[in-house]
């Protein structure tokens, strides 16, 4: 390890986010591998949750005996964090680092961040210099809105949790410019204070880079939601059955569209199977055996499944629309259509029919996710962030004193 960016990493979880969900959700070894890499920049990482006395069984099992000193877990049961959830996990942190001087607190999510205030607060009041960096992956409010609408209790509630998170952030991380330049003008933000670090793949085990393709097989993992538009990916598929007898789709994923999307499935005679408990381990095992990745939301940030699928070498069709047409090079690591039934069946009909232009489209996805998506660029991304929040958080201290 080299220079230390501070004597710590606190690497707080968002509310109902936990080390032992992340390990029945199979995303244990997603979310440890970027904890890992901070041990390269950091003596002490205390990760901070919301979980029970299982965080401890789920932490053992992910790190290696060799760095067990310096990773620790702390938690508090709290189905709706609180003042006082924050102020006894503060206190359990500053027991395990004891005579430590300057911290660097990162939430995972700004969706679920908001009791983390208080523990930074907490933190600041005990002495401890702390830097804090907050990390957005999508646009909260944005997908509220869309969904219920604005004027929903939910939205006005989500927009006043997430710009208090990120005005008092010193540093806020977001996975988009566009989304860290919208997040900046909502909310006034110093453009200092923000950076963009993008979401990074699931490192590749060696395993997935060997398994045959099964033909016809479309894959759409993701939320059950009216945006991500599934039934637009149902309607393809039915029109696509009668002359592609080997054509499926399987949708991964849960959320309150389900049995609609079941029931028009049925209505249509489309050959779909939904499969609602997946793991994320399962969801990678799919990636790497589709032929094609589907994908229609009207509106992302920068999804995950998406970038999970292309560094599994799965060529990508999806919709012309903000977030996905970011990250799919239209011809090359995939394809980029209208957001209609038909305009997804025509693509799908074309990429299905032409076996070079597939298998180069999913090589050429897996090369762009490594290089803008794999581990070590973003964890270089990310350790710059915590070095200009550990500068500002300095600056601030020293004229406060």
């Amino acid at each position: 390890m080299g220079t230390s960016i501070a004597d710590a990493l606190v690497w707080m979880l968002p509310a109902g986010g936990t080390l032992s969900g992340y390990r029945a959700a199979g995303t244990l070894r997603r979310e440890w591998a970027l904890m890992r890499a901070m041990l390269d920049h950091y003596p002490r990482v205390v990760i901070a949750s919301t979980g029970d006395e299982t965080e401890t069984q789920a932490l053992d099992e992910s790190v290696p005996e060799t760095l067990g000193e310096r990773v620790s877990v702390v938690f508090e049961t709290a189905i709706e964090p609180n003042p006082i959830t924050a102020s006894i996990l503060a206190e359990r942190v500053a027991e395990v680092l004891g005579d430590a001087k300057t911290l660097v607190c990162r939430t995972s999510e700004v969706r679920g961040a908001f009791y983390t205030i208080d523990v930074v607060h907490e933190l600041r009041g005990r002495g401890y210099v702390v830097a804090y960096v907050a990390r957005t992956t999508e646009a909260w409010t944005r997908f509220i809105a869309h969904e219920p609408g604005p004027p929903a209790e939910e939205a006005v509630l989500s927009g006043t949790q997430e710009g208090t998170v990120c005005q008092l952030s010193d540093m806020l991380i977001g996975t988009t410019s566009v989304m860290v330049s919208d997040l900046a003008w909502r909310y006034t933000l110093d453009p200092r204070s923000t950076v963009v670090v993008s979401n990074y793949a699931t490192p590749v085990k060696e395993s997935e880079t060997v398994k045959d393709r099964i033909k016809g097989l479309l894959l759409y993992a993701g939320p059950l939601v009216a945006r991500t538009r599934v039934d637009t990916l149902i309607q393809a598929v039915a029109m696509l059955h009668e002359a592609n007898p080997d054509i499926t789709l399987e949708v991964m994923g849960e959320g309150p569209y389900l049995e609609t999307l079941q029931a028009l499935a049925m209505e249509l005679g489309a050959p779909v199977k939904f499969i609602t408990d997946a793991t994320h381990e399962q969801r990678l095992d799919r990636m790497c055996v589709c032929d094609i990745f589907v994908h229609a939301s009207a509106l992302e940030s920068q999804p995950l499944e998406l970038i999970e699928a292309m560094s599994r070498g799965a060529p990508c069709v999806v919709a012309d629309a903000p977030g996905l047409g970011e990250v799919v090079h239209h011809g090359v690591t995939g394809l980029r259509c209208a957001g209609d039934a038909q305009s997804f069946a025509h693509v799908i009909q074309e990429v299905l029919g032409d076996d070079d232009w597939r298998a180069m489209m999913g090589s050429s996805g897996a090369r762009l996710a490594e290089s803008s998506y794999g581990l070590a660029s973003v964890v270089e991304s990310e350790i710059m962030a915590h070095e200009r929040a550990v500068e500002m958080a300095l600056a601030r201290t020293r004229r406060a004193a």
